[in-house]
């Protein structure tokens, strides 16, 4: 399996909603990053992170707009997430039932045929004002 093939793999984990199929994408000493995320998340901090990020946005999905690889075992991917606010928030605020549709970029560092790690880029103020928060 080559990375492109496992970072697809890994974004089809995203879009089916099962928290340890995603994980399962990730080696044991595996770290997740993005802004919402501060320090890195591992793989047992994850799974509740997206389950976190599933009930706020029941219909999250990512789409992937580009992916490759850089250099060997380091890959990058474009994408756009979309969701609409219809659960509870993380910071304990109610739903504002706004959608939003977020651009971001990762870089994914594979290791074997699994995640050794992901960042993840996008600008969280957008976020926040497409919620209506700003």
């Amino acid at each position: 399996m080559n990375t492109t093939d496992i970072i697809r793999r890994y974004v089809d984990a995203w879009n089916g909603r099962d928290a340890d199929v995603l994980v399962g994408n990730f080696t044991k000493d595996a770290t997740y990053y993005s802004p919402h995320t501060y320090p890195e998340l591992n793989v047992e901090t994850l799974g509740e992170f997206v389950k976190g990020v599933w009930t706020t946005f029941p219909d999250f999905s990512v789409e992937l707009l580009n992916v490759g690889e850089i250099e060997p075992g380091v890959g990058v991917t474009h994408w756009i997430v979309r969701g609409t606010n219809t659960g509870p928030r993380a910071d304990g605020g109610d739903p504002t039932g706004r959608a939003i549709s977020l651009k971001g970029a990762s870089i994914i560092q594979i290791e074997g045929d699994k995640l050794r790690s992901e960042t993840a880029y996008f600008d969280p103020n957008l976020m926040e004002k497409q919620l209506g928060a700003k």
